[in-house]
């Protein structure tokens, strides 16, 4: 689905059982947010991998 975040038109899915969000450090950069701490979460992603990248301490 398209959506306009901070001011521009992305593909955004909605999935509306979640209690987390997520997004890339790439559209972060693109329209200029920092990130402001480490993730407290681990993300299970496909296969049921547990993984967990600090972007917030780079």
């Amino acid at each position: 689905m398209k959506a306009k975040v901070a001011g521009r038109k992305t593909n955004v899915m909605i999935d509306t059982d979640t209690v987390r969000n997520a997004v890339s450090k790439s559209f972060l950069d693109e329209i200029g947010l920092e990130i402001d701490e480490p993730p407290d979460r681990t993300l299970i992603g496909i296969n049921s991998e547990a993984y967990s990248v600090i972007l917030g301490n780079e």
